[in-house]
């Protein structure tokens, strides 16, 4: 038309416009997991029982919202491919290989021994420089890395997805062999009863500090018995109920340090070999300070 309207002062207009659309991978994940639970003929609740999740939660999912990177891997399960274009670029295989493992970005730079800046920016396309940092790109992107898969809250990089299943069933196993309700066995491993819950359903693995009650509560270590000296570095930590950057304190390291050995990239040094073998060897011991006449060994 060649006449344009004006808005009267004073005149109640009302306006009306399209909804924004979503991202394109957030319909694709919504409209993927309604499709395939109908084609599995699942209610909704049964289906977030799979996912590992709430039924409120699957609706938020399948209406639009954008699922944590902690529930991509059963989501890909759930559908039986990845729900995002195939990327072609470093950048965009680097991103998937994250989600893949539902790894924030934070946990998949401590899995590579880097800080989460340096992952940030390999994700938005600035390139590694070091050959040792290609080296661990590519066994990321290929899978040959191991990952964990994230928790909502306060992830650690210490078990993969079948593992945390695992010891979700042993709770459940061990708690119903003791004839203990939630509320019992959460007062028994100094958690609170969503928390177990969700320990059980293996949506959740337990952090580090809770090992030593889960091991005490099960009567023995929910992992194989360790060979590796990086899976020998991740059980004893996990005895002791320490985090990586705790261990680093104990080993005077790096924290990426600690994530690449127990990744199964050295130590190199002798140095460092000697201070890992005697930390398993139960030689050192975590120290605190003590004022000004020198340090004490933690009790």
């Amino acid at each position: 038309h060649d006449r344009v309207a004006f808005l009267s002062p004073g005149v109640p207009v009302v306006l009306r416009a399209a909804k924004p659309d979503h991202s394109e991978e957030v319909t694709k994940i919504g409209a993927g997991l309604r499709k395939r639970r109908r084609e599995l003929n699942l209610s909704r609740e049964a289906a977030a029982v799979w996912l590992a999740t709430s039924e409120h939660t699957l609706r938020r999912w399948e209406t639009g919202r954008t699922p944590l990177v902690s529930a991509y891997p059963k989501i890909v399960e759930f559908l039986g491919y990845e729900p995002w274009p195939k990327p072609t670029s470093l950048a965009g295989q680097i991103r998937a290989a994250r989600w893949r493992r539902g790894l924030r970005i934070g946990d998949a730079a401590k899995l590579l021994g880097v800080d989460a800046s340096t992952f940030w920016w390999w994700e938005t396309g600035r390139k590694p420089h070091r050959l040792k940092d290609r080296a661990r790109i590519a066994d990321f992107v290929a899978g040959a890395t191991g990952a964990p898969v994230g928790e909502g809250i306060a992830p650690e990089p210490d078990l993969r997805a079948d593992q945390i299943a695992d010891i979700g069933s042993m709770l459940r196993s061990r708690r119903k062999e003791l004839g203990l309700t939630l509320e019992s066995a959460a007062k028994v491993l100094g958690a609170n009863t969503w928390t177990i819950l969700r320990w059980e359903r293996g949506r959740h693995a337990p952090t580090c500090r809770f090992f030593p009650s889960v091991i005490r509560f099960l009567g023995r270590e929910p992992w194989p018995e360790p060979r590796s000296i990086a899976d020998r570095l991740r059980a004893e930590r996990l005895r002791r109920g320490l985090s990586c950057s705790q261990i680093a304190a104990v080993l005077d390291v790096d924290e990426g340090s600690i994530g690449a050995w127990e990744s199964g990239d050295g130590p190199h040094h002798e140095l460092t070999r000697a201070k890992v073998e005697a930390f398993l060897a139960g030689l050192v011991r975590p120290w605190r300070r003590r004022g000004a006449k020198g340090r004490e060994p933690l009790t």
